[in-house]
């Protein structure tokens, strides 16, 4: 979207290291001797920080393409 030029083994080791991580996860809570109400605080907790890596990559990057000022804290 930026014009910065990726090779295809660096997107696919993106992808692969982001979809392995969560596979480790699922082995691990799996294996785990954890109450189900633990395994799923700590599965949510991993989904939602992916979630917010990937909203912060884009808004920063939407917000040099607007070329908006951050906002302050």
């Amino acid at each position: 979207m930026e014009g910065i030029p990726v090779t295809n083994i660096y997107y696919g080791l993106a992808w692969f290291s982001a979809l392995l991580s969560v596979v480790l996860l699922t082995v691990g809570l799996w294996n785990a001797s954890l109450e189900k109400s633990e395994k799923g605080f700590y599965a949510m907790s991993f989904i939602l920080s992916l979630f917010s890596a990937i909203a912060v990559q884009k808004n920063t990057r939407d917000m040099k393409a607007a070329k908006l000022p951050p906002e302050p804290f």
